[in-house]
């Protein structure tokens, strides 16, 4: 992305900054703290789910959502191509048109 849209990585950048001085492991820390929700109950969930990963996601790395994929019955996954972390900042144009494919087929499936 930083190569491509040199203004949009600069823009990502410069949000991240702003919490420059926030201890990101600490917070990680945190929210791994206040998971409600085991791995292996996610094959109990019963509402449409949709997972999305960048290819090139370091924090949350794709073989990962694609684990948590399977476990959830009827899930939806979306991987893009060319996006990190941030696939709804990075890939913007992409990233809403799984979006909305994904909430068009949800809710023409509830109307059955």
């Amino acid at each position: 992305m930083a190569r491509e849209q040199p203004a949009l990585a600069f823009l990502y950048r410069e949000i991240d900054q702003m919490s420059a001085g926030l201890d990101k492991n600490v917070l990680r820390g945190k929210l791994m703290a206040a998971r409600t929700l085991a791995a292996s109950r996610l094959r109990e969930l019963k509402m449409p789910v949709l997972f999305v990963t960048g290819t090139e996601d370091i924090v949350i790395p794709p073989p990962l959502v694609e684990g948590l994929f399977a476990m959830v019955p009827g899930a939806k996954l979306e991987i893009i191509s060319e996006a990190g972390h941030s696939v709804y900042f990075e890939r913007a144009e992409r990233f809403n048109r799984a979006v909305d494919k994904f909430l068009i087929e949800s809710l023409a499936n509830r109307a059955r």
